[in-house]
């Protein structure tokens, strides 16, 4: 059989895996055929592999077996079966780089589209050191409650909330209701303003405009908020930092 070509064989591994590797190191002297070794660079983590390019033009790229997502370093050893705090760190950690980096998880779920994972924590073991002081049992890594808007996640910009207060104030877009959040329409025109609080829903009035009936809605979710707020601050279940935050906290219009 004959040999491919060098040429012919770049062209396919650049259009297969030219994302995550670097074949500058590949020349007529090292190249045999496509089923012997040549040496690539890995585009994520500047190592250097040996694989087939028959393997690589079949199977893909994806070199560095730490990487997860494309940037996360996974640089300790780890095992999920030696540790408890440190299992729930890393489900914690990819799940953080999944919603940033992850295309599938994006077209599921937009609203992580533009979202970042700071530099830093792009190393496990720094986000792991950072996990170990913070991190409360059962609680959600939040992004946003410290600074709204937010979409990098960082030791500067995170918190851990309850599941309770994680779910009062997380931003779920409705692609159906076109009033806005906490607002809907009677058949007779009137706009209604209605407001979730401990399971169950409650009617605000009805106005005139959408405007009149979100601002009832605004300000029932955040003496809402506050009063749980109050509540899990008294009993120690929230940091300060977190509690004034909440009691800073102002739904959007298309939360």
């Amino acid at each position: 059989m004959a040999k491919k070509p060098l040429e012919k064989v770049i062209i396919d591994l650049e259009k297969k895996c030219g994302d995550d590797c670097d074949f500058s190191l590949v020349s007529r002297d090292n190249y045999v055929d496509t089923h012997h070794l040549i040496t690539v660079i890995c585009k994520h983590c500047g190592e250097a592999y040996k694989r087939t390019p028959h393997d690589l033009i079949t199977k893909g790229g994806h070199l560095c077996k730490r990487l997860v997502c494309g940037v996360g370093d996974l640089d300790i050893d780890y095992s999920h079966n030696k540790d408890t705090i440190t299992s729930i760190a890393y489900k914690h950690w990819k799940n953080m780089l999944t919603r940033c980096y992850s295309d599938a998880y994006q077209k599921r779920n937009p609203n992580y589209i533009g979202c970042t994972v700071d530099e830093r924590w792009h190393k496990f073991s720094v986000f792991l050191e950072w996990f170990k002081e913070n991190y409360i049992d059962g609680y959600a890594l939040d992004k946003d409650l410290l600074i709204p808007s937010n979409k990098c996640y960082s030791p500067e910009t995170c918190c851990f909330l309850p599941p309770k207060i994680n779910t009062m104030i997380v931003a779920r877009h409705r692609k159906t209701n076109r009033f806005g959040k906490g607002v809907s329409i009677t058949p007779k025109g009137k706009y209604v303003a209605f407001l979730n609080r401990y399971n169950k829903t409650y009617n605000l009035g009805h106005f005139d405009t959408i405007e009149e009936a979100f601002n009832s809605y605004k300000q029932g979710k955040i003496a809402y908020v506050r009063e749980v707020a109050d509540a899990y601050y008294k009993e120690c279940k929230i940091t300060k930092e977190v509690y004034d935050a909440l009691y800073k906290y102002e739904p959007k219009f298309k939360d």
